[in-house]
């Protein structure tokens, strides 16, 4: 970035003063400050005397009009060798903030303090505190005055601001702020330590930039400039401004706070305007993200170097924070010196956004590197790799409602997948099965206590064969025990119990009335309800074999001689009697209708239930997706080739086995 041209007026003022040798500055500083004058705890004093030496030329007007000007009041604020207090300006009847220089101090002190007064003088902006006087007090110390303030730092400020009207506030803000800096490296100054406790919000919505004591002039030929600037105490990292006298320190000493200082200031470069913009950057990521770019205290320098994440919206995620204000930040806080804007170019970014003139150009190449960042991570294909690319191509469709290539990005993520579940899906699906589990689970165990409420109209048809009926019995009543069991934990998926329970009941029942009368309406509705079953689902050939081995094994072994026969084939008609009950007449008749009629019932009720919770399901499936249809409408007519693609893609993962 180019420096900025150096102000004549402002390089005249400051040769005035770098031309006074640091002895004969020295030898002004008179004898210590008299009792009762400028102390911590004094009340009042008066600021008079004739200065001597090489500053009587400059203060010539002051020794003419200015003794008993001042009343000195309470003490505003001091720093390392100069404290501010509030004072009343008799000649013009108004208070003032009049800044002093505090005991005997070396001759670079006084260069320091008149340099800071000199440079803040000719620096005439609203948002730069003006000076009004330059003088001496009756010590023959150096003081200047100006206009005191009220108000609050922004860095009060940003510790409360929260919501986004504030936040839009204080953008305007900093705007002011950006355009007095731009004023100054038009002048050739940097102020090389830019942060939010040397910006000053009015009550009366003034703007300030504080603090110009170690703002550095752009002039090769600047005396200062080659002996080395005015220091920044080591205590200011620590955030303690009492700082001893110490001679100028040498061209590359750190100069700045640490957590706004350029990579080129913490190496000891010399500071151009890019530092400034640098400092304006990371108060802007700190204003749209509520926490600074840098860590606070000494630890900011290594961080400063190391690199730090600078887009805001990858730091705050969940903050509302607009992508023209993100790439700002991220401009101005690049880490080379020359990727950097000016600040005229910040300022007047900042307006547009204010003002509401969004480049829609901007804003859609915006949406297209989302839509490749998000293609890029479905083609990656694991669980947290789409949930990434959904977030960017629902950010790349807030940016543009318009883009085809988002909505189809999206639509591919819709589609089924072939695989492995993410983890939350995974949740999900497991606690719709244990409903669907507990649904049938109170099926079952109704069809189990009407099935033992039979066995006494049996008992009373009379017993054949009591070991086949005690079997019957026995197992309709562990059935009912395991329906209790998955009831009460749903979570429980064994697989062969409930398979072999049931296979049992279908080879019972085919003994219990032959193969033909009441068997084949149990095994359906049997059937139906273990391939409805979760761990039985993808396992529809054990089901079939489990109740076709349970239904033919008797007639097997009856054609084997192992089992007494229960049906037969007699002059062309098949008959078929029970291997365990002693039936006969319209009773067994009756009996057989009404078994197969309650058989068929259960079934359909059973049925009903599961249809009923898996059509629940799919109708907030349905509603879900009918809404997300209506907030992108051209998911449906989204490009076939993106998903065509997207799918060979896919196909290959799967292929590949990666999926």
């Amino acid at each position: 970035m180019a420096e900025p041209p150096r102000d004549p007026a402002l390089a005249e003022t400051m040769h005035a003063v770098e031309t006074v040798s640091v002895p004969a500055l020295a030898a002004t500083v008179a004898s210590p400050v008299p009792a009762g004058v400028g102390g911590l705890g004094d009340t009042q004093a008066s600021i008079s005397g004739a200065p001597t030496g090489p500053f009587a030329a400059t203060h010539a007007h002051a020794k003419a009009g200015s003794i008993d000007r001042y009343t000195v009041g309470a003490l505003l604020g001091q720093g390392g060798m100069g404290e501010v207090l509030s004072a009343d300006d008799h000649n013009l009847d108004r208070r003032v903030a009049l800044k002093r220089m505090r005991g005997r101090r070396a001759g670079a002190d006084v260069v320091r303090f008149l340099r800071e007064a000199k440079i803040q003088a000719r620096l005439d902006h609203p948002a730069i505190v003006p000076i009004y006087e330059i003088g001496r007090d009756a010590s023959g110390a150096p003081f200047f005055s100006m206009k005191q303030l009220a108000g609050q730092t922004l860095d009060d400020v940003l510790r409360h601001a929260g919501s986004a009207g504030e936040q839009g506030k204080l953008l305007r803000k900093f705007i002011d702020v950006c355009l007095a800096i731009d004023f100054a490296h038009q002048r050739g100054v940097v102020h090389r330590d830019l942060k939010p406790a040397n910006i000053m919000l009015g009550d009366f919505g003034e703007v300030y930039v504080l603090d110009w004591g170690i703002a550095r002039v752009v002039d090769d030929d600047d005396p200062l400039a080659v002996a080395g600037d005015p220091f920044i105490s080591a205590g200011n990292a620590a955030g303690d401004d009492a700082t001893p006298s110490t001679p100028l320190t040498a061209v590359g000493a750190l100069v700045g706070t640490p957590g706004f200082m350029a990579p080129e200031q913490v190496r000891g470069e010399v500071a151009t305007s890019a530092c400034d913009v640098y400092a304006l950057g990371c108060i802007l990521f700190e204003l749209l993200v509520g926490e600074p770019l840098h860590p606070r205290g000494p630890a900011a320098l290594a961080h400063t170097l190391e690199g730090a994440d600078r887009d805001p919206l990858q730091r705050a995620p969940l903050r509302e924070i607009p992508p023209e204000l993100a790439a700002v930040c991220v401009a101005a806080t690049a880490p080379a010196a020359e990727d950097r804007p000016a600040v005229r170019a910040i300022a007047e970014d900042l307006q547009q956004f204010l003002d509401g003139d969004r480049d829609a150009r901007t804003r859609r190449d915006l949406a297209a590197q989302m839509v490749s960042e998000a293609r890029a991570h479905l083609a990656e294909g694991s669980g947290s790799a789409r949930a990434a690319a959904m977030q960017k191509a629902g950010r790349a469709i807030s940016l543009d409602p318009a883009s085809t290539d988002a909505t189809a990005v999206i639509a591919a993520l819709l589609q089924p997948r072939v695989g492995e579940l993410p983890a939350e899906v995974k949740a999900s699906i497991e606690q719709l099965e244990q409903v669907a589990v507990q649904t049938q689970m109170r099926g079952a165990l109704f069809a189990c206590f009407a099935y033992l409420l039979v066995l006494p109209v049996l008992l009373w048809q009379g017993v054949r064969d009591w070991a086949w009926f005690a079997a019957l019995a026995a197992t309709a009543s562990m059935q009912g025990v395991l329906s209790v069991y998955f009831l009460r934990r749903p979570t429980a998926r064994p697989v062969w119990v409930p398979m072999i329970i049931n296979s049992l009941l279908v080879a019972l029942s085919a003994r219990l009335f032959g193969p033909w009368l009441l068997m084949p309406a149990l095994a359906v509705g049997i059937l139906s309800g273990l391939t409805a079953f979760p761990t039985l689902t993808d396992r529809p050939w054990l089901v079939t074999s489990g109740v076709l081995v349970g239904g033919f094994a008797p007639v097997v072994l009856e054609a084997f001689g192992v089992l007494s026969p229960t049906w037969g084939v007699v002059n062309g008609g098949v008959w078929s009697h029970s291997g365990v009950l002693a039936l006969s007449g319209t009773t067994t008749a009756v009996l057989a209708v009404v078994f197969n009629v309650c058989i068929l019932l259960i079934t359909g009720v059973y049925a009903r239930g599961i249809a009923r919770q898996r059509r629940g399901a799919v109708q907030a499936l349905e509603y879900q997706s009918w809404h997300l249809r209506q907030m992108l409408p051209n998911v449906a007519n989204a490009n076939i080739s993106e998903q065509a693609s997207v799918g060979i893609v896919c196909k290959k993962k799967a292929e590949s086995g990666r999926f």
